[in-house]
């Protein structure tokens, strides 16, 4: 096993966007866990509709519809915090950032050109870790992480990687992600 790997890499759009979209819906199987809401929340407007419609009942009709409303509108606010979210850490898409798996903890970088943007991290302290299938998300606390992509790293792979982290990461601090 690896004493510490590296890793240098600018974190582009798309792997931001996935990163944005993996936020919404976090579980080791978030395509079955968006797939559940989208599906559930279209089969009980769909269920509200027909009742509304064979017992000739508005009330069934309107939640029906305040369903479908909701859906689209989640659709829409969660379109729209990601672009925020791109905006407010657009600094992370421009700037190339260092990473390190030393054997104590977790050291970043981000060379910005102006100052000397490092953060160390002990593994104990992360939050979450998950495993994708381009990145590390390395979550500090519920909202906030790293995002460390597969391809970055100069001295291992990413399943060597993947098995460093499970050693060093207290039990159930790291989860794969089915995709």
């Amino acid at each position: 096993m690896k004493k510490q790997i590296t890793g240098e890499a600018k974190v582009d759009y798309a792997t931001y966007r996935r990163f944005a979209e993996f936020q919404i819906f976090r579980s080791a199987n978030p395509k079955l866990k968006k797939l559940s809401f989208y599906g559930l929340g279209l089969i009980s407007a769909v269920l509200l509709f027909s009742i509304g419609l064979t017992q000739q009942n508005n009330v069934y009709l309107l939640l029906g519809g305040g369903i479908i409303f909701s859906l689209v509108m989640f659709s829409i606010m969660t379109r729209q915090m990601f672009q925020k979210q791109c905006k407010m850490n657009g600094e992370l898409l421009q700037y190339t950032q260092k990473y390190v798996f030393a054997p104590d903890g977790f050291v970043f970088f981000m060379d910005d050109g102006k100052s000397d943007n490092r953060q160390d991290i002990f593994y104990s302290d992360f939050y979450m870790v998950y495993e994708v299938k381009d990145a590390f998300y390395l979550y500090v606390s519920k909202r906030s992480a790293y995002i460390v992509p597969k391809n970055c790293f100069k001295n291992a792979t990413p399943e060597q990687v993947s098995e460093f982290l499970r050693s060093k990461l207290p039990a159930g601090k790291f989860v794969k992600v089915r995709q």
